[in-house]
């Protein structure tokens, strides 16, 4: 029987397990969930602050099948040290688990990762079921919502959350360190159109300028801002989407990595059985992909080339479209692009389409 290890909670992995065994492997997994939560749809949690979907409906399946399956979750605990060698995770209650099989798929740092102020409370990362749950809790008592992002997930959460109702309204505001919004994604001619449209929904929006200081004793009071504009701005909440993983447990190993673990085409890493996926690995440009609409169907695809790849099996790899689309007011704007690494993306916004350069 093989023995699968996963650092994460991500749907992804748990679909390559679901595939080695649909291909007959006997398999026995278990995940180190660093969400304490099991596998999600990820990008349907935009639909949670406005209700709708039902938060067990964000699941990817029932969670009592998992034991029954020979899939074991753990909660609670942390992985501190992994001898690629032997094939072991040591946790941080000196457990150990051995595996044949490692997969890495979810290392998020924590929001504001290494920014003075980090470790106040207020902080959250918007692709993160845990963070989202405890931003909608703390929600009725914020008037005032930072959002810093270049990226079409804080697009869409700042839309969201501007239209949610509020008495008094809410403020949000949105900061990026591009000269307009989504800088890397438009041209200037169709970023100032989206910026126009936006302006509409009520959504402040800070350009060339990030985030430098959180202040606040123990919760948020306020950001300083560098750049640009420079200014002190006083919120409640403040929001990410960056996914950069956090590999200080690597940092003693031969793994080898950057800013995100080195994987040749099929995600593998320098060690044979050891595999990193989404966020983790470095092989996948366009930082929104688990926040697309078809979603699934890439998760679906990349489990298929990687359990082919585990296998030593040959597979023929299926070009995927990514779509995702926003509402701006009463507006749609749609934008997709051919694949996973594609740096040409397409906006479609009044019936009308424009190329845009990453």
């Amino acid at each position: 029987m093989k023995k699968i290890a996963v650092i994460g909670n991500s749907l992804t992995a748990l679909k390559i397990i679901e595939e080695l065994k649909a291909q007959g492997e006997e398999i026995e997994a278990v995940f180190l969930s660093t969400e304490n939560t099991f596998p999600y749809l990820r990008h349907q949690l935009y639909n949670l602050p406005s209700k709708k979907i039902a938060q067990n409906k964000i699941f990817y399946r029932n969670n009592a099948d998992y034991e029954k399956e020979k899939i074991k979750f753990i909660f609670d605990k942390k992985a501190m040290r992994i001898n690629f060698k032997r094939g072991r995770i040591t946790l941080d209650d000196k457990e150990q688990i051995d595996y044949d099989t490692l997969l890495l798929s979810d290392l998020v740092q924590a929001p504001f990762f290494g920014l003075k102020g980090a470790n106040k409370t207020g902080l959250y990362n918007i692709k993160r079921l845990i963070d989202m749950n405890m931003f909608l809790k703390a929600l009725p008592a914020v008037e005032t919502i930072v959002i810093q992002s270049d990226n079409i997930a804080g697009l869409k959460a700042a839309l969201i959350f501007a239209a949610l109702p509020a008495n008094p309204p809410r403020e949000v505001i949105l900061v990026t360190l591009g000269k307009n919004i989504l800088s890397k994604l438009l041209n200037e001619t169709d970023a100032l159109i989206l910026e126009s449209l936006i302006a509409q929904s009520g959504i402040r929006v800070i350009t060339e300028s990030q985030i430098f200081e959180i202040l606040g004793d123990n919760d948020v009071k306020a950001i300083r801002l560098q750049g640009q504009n420079e200014k002190v701005l006083g919120c409640q909440a403040i929001l990410t989407d960056v996914d950069w993983p956090d590999l200080r447990l690597f940092k003693e190993t031969e793994l080898q990595h950057n800013q995100r673990v080195v994987v040749n085409a099929n995600g593998q890493t320098n060690f044979d059985n050891v595999f990193a996926l989404d966020a983790v690995c470095d092989n996948i440009i366009l930082n929104d992909w688990d926040t697309a609409a078809n979603y699934s169907d890439l998760v679906m695809e990349q489990s298929k080339f990687i359990a082919a790849a585990i296998l030593k099996k040959e597979y023929i790899r299926q070009t995927q479209t990514l779509t995702w689309d926003i509402e701006v007011g009463h507006e749609k704007v749609m934008f997709s692009a051919e694949n996973l690494n594609d740096p040409i993306l397409k906006l479609q916004y009044n019936n009308q389409e424009a190329v845009v350069n990453a």
